[in-house]
């Protein structure tokens, strides 16, 4: 979850109802995509107050960055790009999956340099981003 580094509450942890007391801003790819997180929310005892919806991350930090509301985000994105956008990571005070992403291929494109060349970049940014 990402606050504001000048969010005031939250001082390294954050809890249930206090985040609901927050604004806050949920992420939706394509604008209609509903987020994990706020699929988790209506599993919850109460929800904070949507104050709107963005349609990538780096605006929902750029947004969280600059106000007092709070978003439910990747925390590697968090770790990686908290500085930038004034954002400091917090736990989230309910209890969240570990997502897991794989790619698959079918074997005949194990020879195409393209596909070589993708598999490539992508095995370097996870050895990048590994924290």
């Amino acid at each position: 979850m990402a606050i504001s580094k000048d969010n005031p509450f939250g001082e390294g942890t954050i809890s249930f109802d206090r985040l609901c007391e927050l604004g806050y801003v949920e992420t939706r790819f394509g604008g209609v995509i509903e987020g994990i997180s706020e699929q988790l929310w209506r599993q919850q005892p109460s929800q904070p107050h949507i104050c709107g919806w963005l349609p990538n991350f780096q605006l929902t930090l750029d947004t969280v960055g600059r106000t007092n509301m709070a978003a439910i985000l990747p925390s590697l994105l968090v770790v990686l790009r908290g500085e930038r956008y004034n954002v400091r990571a917090l736990p989230v005070p309910f209890e969240m999956p570990v997502l897991e992403e794989r790619l698959y291929w079918h074997r005949r494109n194990d020879a195409d340099p393209g596909h070589r060349w993708m598999v490539q970049e992508l095995e370097q940014v996870v050895k990048d981003s590994t924290i």
